[in-house]
């Protein structure tokens, strides 16, 4: 393997993709401040490359240079559930705001506040789908769903699906437009109707929080994306993983390791370790300390949204600066319809002694929207 050395930053280009192959990438870093106990696989899959010139893993050293420039940082966690990589990132860079989770900011504004620009979820939740949950037992749903921009083969959405029907569980699965090639109209009828005895498929977007929160939802079978997993840990519901690419491979590995509510999912998804996972996570042992554990994060979620005074200035600025990147967020993904590389776990940077009154961004923003 060869290394080369980026201003004071070592990274790493394998001389070729064997590394990739041969278990190399199991390896433990304590290179990562912050991060130790991390394997080299749990990185990004663009830090893994075989070429130093490769456009994207450039890309991401180039973002992470600039953060020196920059005056302020808000990151979307809590001290809490990141504590060592937090004080780390302090150490470096003093001006850092964690202001998550963002949803149990927003449900705390007031009535004259709400609005339809307060809504931190980008789809709307369908009433179908809350009767059906409704008429379930608690904890005994299992969510599904993958997400915006996961694309999965037909393959590996049927071993999902048969993993699900034959675990015996009830599950909801949003299934989303573009989830597989063709359609979900291409699933064969056998599993459809295999579905109906225990599951729920629909095919329109819905309020993740919405879902998580229900008290019939006993485990998440994701993808690992940021907002998935803290809104998971937010509602108190354990996790079942299946990363694909970007950040949640390292997502996944905190949240089976680090946080205790999780259980990875191989990449090379089959039926029997789906239906084994499945039963564990809603009538297993490791289900219900998964559970426990869940339910912990969930109280430290709140505190951490709750331990400012509501009239104090830090409070408030800290509410409308979140009110503020919501909106910039909304105006982002209707120009942009959601663009796959944007997440909100990504580092915002902004300089906070010009940040707008949240009225006058509400406006300002608004008028931009029906430019």
């Amino acid at each position: 393997m060869k290394s080369t050395v980026f201003d004071n930053n070592l990274s790493f280009a394998y001389a070729d993709e064997s590394y990739l192959k041969n278990g190399y990438t199991d390896t433990l870093i304590d290179w990562i401040p912050g991060m130790e106990g991390t394997r080299l696989r749990d990185l990004p899959e663009r830090v893994l490359v075989t070429d130093s010139d490769d456009p994207t893993y450039n890309y991401m050293l180039e973002a992470a240079r600039a953060a020196d420039k920059v005056s302020h940082m808000i990151i979307h966690t809590f001290d809490e559930l990141e504590a060592a990589l937090v004080k780390e990132l302090k150490s470096i860079f003093p001006n850092i705001y964690t202001i998550g989770p963002l949803q149990l900011l927003l449900n705390q504004t007031t009535k004259t506040e709400s609005s339809s620009s307060n809504n931190y979820s980008l789809w709307k939740g369908k009433p179908e789908y809350i009767e059906w949950l409704g008429s379930k037992e608690p904890n005994s749903v299992v969510c599904v769903n993958f997400g915006s921009a996961v694309v999965m083969s037909l393959q590996d959405l049927l071993e999902f699906g048969w993993g699900l029907v034959n675990s015996n569980q009830y599950f909801l699965w949003i299934f989303r437009t573009g989830l597989v090639d063709g359609g979900w109209d291409v699933l064969p009828l056998d599993f459809m109707e295999a579905v109906e005895t225990r599951g729920y498929i629909g095919s329109w977007r819905c309020s993740r929080e919405e879902v998580l929160n229900h008290p019939s939802v006993g485990g998440f079978l994701t993808h690992g994306g940021w907002g998935s997993v803290i809104e998971s840990l937010s509602a108190g519901v354990p996790m079942l993983c299946w990363p694909v690419s970007h950040d949640q491979r390292i997502n996944c590995r905190q949240m089976c390791v680090n946080w205790e509510v999780g259980m990875e999912i191989d990449m090379n998804v089959n039926k029997v370790e789906v239906e084994k996972l499945v039963r564990s996570l809603i009538d297993g042992f490791e289900g219900k300390q998964m559970k426990k554990k869940a339910m912990e994060w969930m109280k430290m979620a709140k505190l951490a949204t709750n331990n400012l005074p509501m009239k104090s200035p830090t409070y408030q600025q800290t509410r409308y600066l979140f009110l503020y990147i919501s909106i910039c967020v909304k105006c982002l993904f209707y120009r942009s319809r959601a663009s796959s590389n944007f997440h909100l776990r990504t580092t915002v940077c902004v300089p906070v002694s010009k940040l707008l009154d949240y009225q006058l961004a509400e406006r300002k923003l608004g008028w931009e929207l029906t430019e």
